[in-house]
């Protein structure tokens, strides 16, 4: 006996899901990374201060270390009787000079590993501590006392002109001192380290020599200073054109 065969009734034609059908345009979101122009036109702003950092502070630092007056230990009054003013306003620029080429240094090992950045890491703070208590006390400190001499008379000239001695002769703080030293040493060591640093990221040898030369900003003042800031600046903002910061 032959049953009839009923055939199953055809599929309902599926519609296209609206998950998977693209969708509208959708505003962009407020959250997520910087677009590439964006961040490359931030680079190129900061690559021009880092720029305008490294070739500023040695440019204008020299300047101050020419005009520095150089003093005899023994007649210190009569060396700056009529330089009071420039003494003064010189240290007061060099504090503001030294945060500058610390941040300078600082800049150069940034995101840097190893021994040479690291040493330069804990030398820049040390410098900036012990050359602003040091300039504080032999430069300005000596500074005002001098100028408060030219206004008092006799033995009270005598004590103001005694007390600007002491502040820039003592072995403590003076000009040839403890804290003296004590930022001159980890200047150097800043120094070399960043001069390191730049050897093994593949600066050019001229470079890393010049910034080697830079440990001539120790001096702080005169020739010997004026050349080693144009060694360090040069170096610095060479190195910063080739790419060897990045």
């Amino acid at each position: 006996m032959t049953f009839p065969t009923t055939n199953p009734p055809p599929a309902a034609a599926t519609a296209p899901s609206v998950a998977s059908a693209p969708s509208a345009a959708s505003p962009p979101s407020a959250v997520g990374p910087v677009p590439w122009p964006e961040a490359a036109a931030e680079s190129a702003r900061n690559r021009r201060r880092r720029l305008a950092l490294f070739a500023g502070v040695p440019a204008v630092w020299i300047v101050v270390a020419l005009a520095h007056p150089r003093v005899q230990d023994d007649a210190i009054y009569e060396g700056l009787r009529h330089d009071v003013t420039l003494w003064t306003g010189i240290h007061v620029a060099q504090l503001v000079l030294a945060t500058g080429l610390a941040t300078a240094l600082w800049l150069t090992v940034r995101g840097r590993k190893g021994a040479a950045p690291t040493m330069t890491r804990i030398a820049v703070p040390i410098y900036l501590a012990f050359f602003a208590a040091f300039d504080s006390v032999a430069g300005i400190a000596s500074g005002l006392a001098l100028h408060r001499a030219e206004s008092l008379g006799g033995e009270e000239r005598a004590g103001a002109i005694e007390t600007a001695e002491y502040l820039l002769d003592n072995r403590w703080a003076g000009d040839v001192s403890i804290l003296w030293a004590v930022a001159q040493f980890a200047l150097v060591a800043a120094v070399i380290g960043a001069a390191t640093t730049l050897r093994h990221a593949g600066a050019p040898r001229i470079t890393w020599i010049a910034a080697y030369a830079g440990i001539l900003v120790s001096m702080h003042a005169g020739p010997p200073a004026a050349v080693g800031l144009a060694a360090l600046g040069t170096a610095l903002w060479t190195a910063e054109r080739q790419g060897a910061l990045r």
